[in-house]
């Protein structure tokens, strides 16, 4: 009939269908997997390809150790307590493989006494979830775990910068409980100076590409108590379901960088000093050093000899503060404690001030002019370190913090106290340098006065000696006053030398000489010298030397005093050698003796004025080889000495063969 619709007619078996075939045809067409518990053979047929690809057989007993869990859940579902029961079953005897079913089922069959024999229903093989949920939960627990534990310091952002993570070293490095912070905005761990900064960074990481990368400089961070601190750290940047999440990991470095800030401050110090051993110039750079790194202003005190404490040098960090740093320069301290700090002078440890009051500071002034600028210059913290060296008091340090919210610490009073340890060595070096100059001048005053005044006398003991030779009297004692007279004149001419030398005053008569001819003089004047001593004097002269551009009487009183100096370590019978060698640009010198020697611990102390060598026949002034040391450098020369304790010495040194730097020979 047009428009009914087909109908097929399938053929039907000789036999029909079993009951066993229908239930068989049920479980392998079911989506789900389809099982059938027989209570009383405790055999549970699964549907065959469930059964089959989650590697069980069909037909399968529960392990007996998961039948009481078993059983309790079942119950609970078909007494109405749960829609559906979920458990971990070993779906064999020997337990070798387990799943996790989500399952609902119900009674089947019952017996005669309707006592439930069969339990049928489905199950949902939940197992693979169950794995991944163990494993985000194991690893969840790890993530905890290593967050928690961490010394470092982890806090995690969302993208309206409210915290979401505060693990416990983030506690300890910012002072705030998890609870206190999570859901604030991350500003509250940032100085307000630094917040814009720091957030328009995080904003350009955020808007860039998902990574970790490690943060280039110091991040400043705000402690609860107020106080800032220097951390280095990475900061990564993830998206999990288009939700942001930005995480920094952070480790305080703070005594790192005072360590480090110390560490350069004592490199800047010794550069600072080394360069100028004046006693005011090194408190000068002192405090420059220390106004630059360290504070606003700084003020060093210097106690003088009478153990008074005056001001003495402020340097400013800013040079608008000019006239702040004019009126500290002007005030007074006394002499009984340290400045606001209430401490005797003689403590020997800096102390903090972290609340510095205008009118605290305004106590130094002498005027009204001066106690406004002080008022107005915004001091807020000092740091007072007293500088001693060897047991002696030489002055005191006062670093001034001004118009900043970071207030000095303890730790910055450590930094200074190992500052000022060193410091106070250098200074008490240039202190001793300078009295040993002042000293040295005096001295060398003294000696051109008292050879000035020692000419007159001489001259005249000179003219009598003169006179006595005329009227005939006994000529041995008149030779002996004209000897000790030259002697005498010598010595005078020392002196003269020395003082010039010092004072930078010493000329020369400079022309071109003969080397060779110029040794032989010399050693003509020494030889009736070393004759008298019963020594051997010889010439060792080289070949072609060349002429030497030079002060003739100058040089003949190098080798008048190094022969004088042979001469009074060389026993009779010795020798002693006067020789020249040329050389690459200038010509070598020498004076050799076979005398005792010089021993290897006074061998550096030769040149050093006043300096007498141990065991010498006869004592001089000690100025003889300075005087050589002084006449060879005026040349552009060098001098020097090789000796051996028992085996003699000689004395080397070299003159130019030229003219020296802007003269002309003639």
């Amino acid at each position: 009939m047009a428009g009914d619709a087909e109908t097929r007619v399938y053929p039907r078996p000789d036999s029909g269908l079993r009951e066993g075939e229908l239930f068989d045809l049920a479980f392998n067409g079911a989506e789900l997997g389809a099982w059938e518990w027989d209570l009383a053979t405790r055999v549970i047929t699964l549907s065959s390809r469930w059964a089959e690809l989650r590697g069980f057989s069909r037909s399968t007993n529960f392990h007996p150790d998961d039948l009481p869990v078993i059983e309790t859940a079942l119950r609970d579902h078909l007494e109405g307590n749960s829609p559906q029961f979920e458990c971990e079953c070993r779906l064999s005897a020997n337990g070798e493989k387990s799943i996790w079913i989500l399952a609902r089922g119900k009674v089947s069959r019952w017996d005669a006494q309707g006592t439930p024999t069969r339990i049928a229903g489905v199950a949902l093989d939940m197992t693979a979830r169950k794995l991944a949920e163990d494993a985000l939960r194991r690893s969840e627990a790890t993530f905890h775990g290593i967050v928690s534990t961490s010394a470092d310091a982890i806090v995690s952002a969302d993208k309206d910068m409210r915290i979401a993570v505060f693990n416990g070293g983030a506690e300890a490095l910012y002072g705030y409980t998890h609870a206190e912070v999570i859901g604030k905005s991350v500003e509250k761990l940032i100085p307000e100076r630094f917040r814009k900064g720091n957030l328009r960074a995080v904003e350009r990481i955020a808007a860039g590409p998902s990574g970790a990368w490690r943060l280039r400089r110091d991040i400043i961070g705000l402690r609860r108590t107020g106080e800032e601190f220097a951390a280095e750290g990475t900061i990564s940047k993830l998206v999990i379901d288009n939700e942001l999440i930005l995480t920094i990991v952070l480790r305080d470095v703070t005594e790192q960088r005072r360590i480090e800030r110390g560490q350069r401050l004592l490199a800047e110090l010794a550069e600072a000093v080394s360069s100028d051993l004046e006693f005011k110039n090194r408190f000068v750079a002192i405090a420059r050093l220390l106004s630059r790194e360290m504070a606003d202003v700084c003020i060093i005190d210097v106690v003088d000899e009478d153990d008074t404490t005056r001001g003495a040098y402020v340097a400013c960090r800013n040079p608008a503060k000019q006239p702040v740093c004019d009126v500290l320069s002007r005030r007074r301290l006394g002499s009984t404690e340290y400045p606001f700090t209430g401490s005797p002078v003689g403590a020997a440890r800096a102390v903090v001030v972290q609340n510095l009051t205008p009118k605290t500071i305004s106590s130094w002034a002498s005027n009204e002019l001066d106690r406004a600028i002080l008022e107005n210059a915004g001091f807020t913290s000092a740091i007072v370190a007293p500088l001693w060296a060897y047991g002696r008091r030489l002055g005191v340090i006062t670093l001034l913090a001004a118009g900043s919210p970071q207030r000095y610490v303890q730790r910055d009073a450590r930094i200074i106290e190992a500052f000022v340890q060193p410091a106070a060595i250098f200074l008490d070096n240039a202190r001793l340098f300078a009295a040993a100059t002042r000293a040295s001048k005096l001295r060398d005053e003294m000696l051109g006065v008292v050879a000035h005044d020692l000419r007159n006398p001489l001259a005249a003991i000179v003219t009598l000696a003169a006179v006595l030779r005329r009227t005939g009297a006994d000529d041995e004692i008149v030779t002996e006053i004209e000897h000790a007279s030259k002697r005498m004149s010598r010595l005078i001419q020392d002196i003269v030398d020395v003082t010039r030398l010092e004072a930078g005053r010493f000329t020369l008569e400079q022309a071109r000489l003969s080397a060779n001819e110029l040794l032989s003089e010399a050693l003509e004047e020494q030889r009736q010298l070393a004759s008298a001593s019963s020594l051997e004097c010889l010439l060792d002269a080289g070949t072609a030397v060349p002429d030497i551009w030079a002060d003739h009487d100058r040089l003949l009183q190098v080798f008048e005093n190094l022969v004088g100096n042979a001469i009074k370590f060389t026993k009779p019978g010795g020798r002693i050698t006067l020789g020249v060698r040329a050389r690459e640009a200038d010509v070598l010198f020498w004076v050799s003796d076979t005398g005792r020697g010089i021993e290897p611990d006074q061998l550096a102390h030769v040149f050093d004025r006043f300096w007498q060598a141990p065991g010498a026949k006869r004592r001089g002034a000690g100025l003889g080889l300075p005087i050589v040391k002084g006449i060879v450098e005026t040349h552009g020369g060098q001098v020097w000495v090789e000796s051996r304790s028992g085996q003699g010495s000689t004395f080397f040194f070299t003159v130019p063969v030229g003219p020296a730097s802007g003269k002309t020979p003639v």
